[in-house]
């Protein structure tokens, strides 16, 4: 008896930290924003690079709070390494001039963060 009891238990505890391993489902909106992304990371201008990294900050923000607020468990834990590097981006754009190669470099990185969150957002279930 104690040992179902034991089992009913753990399941129980561990039942509710299983539900942010469930990808949430598929929502139009998360679709065409992670693609606004890869869009403006796709025809980023490193001349103009302050312009186009506050474009994506602002793309990642409303992202995120659109999922917080849609229920979406899983987005924050897809956007989390592209938010940074946008974020490490733009704070070393405004310390200092932003090198051409400097920009490819994180440039490179956010595409392949984007592409993978896509991967992901597009293929939720519907």
């Amino acid at each position: 008896m104690k040992k179902i009891l034991l089992l009913i238990t753990a399941a129980s505890l561990t039942g509710c930290s299983m539900l942010n391993l469930i990808p949430s489902k598929w929502d139009g909106n998360e679709t065409k924003i992670i693609t606004d992304i890869q869009v403006t990371a796709k025809y980023f201008n490193c001349l103009d690079a302050n312009h186009d990294i506050i474009k994506l900050q602002k793309q990642i923000a409303w992202f995120e709070i659109y999922s917080r607020f849609n229920g979406s468990r899983d987005v924050s834990t897809i956007l989390v390494d592209i938010s940074k590097t946008v974020n490490e981006f733009k704070i070393h754009s405004d310390e200092t001039t932003i090198s051409p190669i400097y920009c490819d470099l994180k440039l490179k990185i956010i595409k392949q963060q984007a592409d993978i969150s896509a991967k992901l957002i597009h293929g939720r279930a519907k």
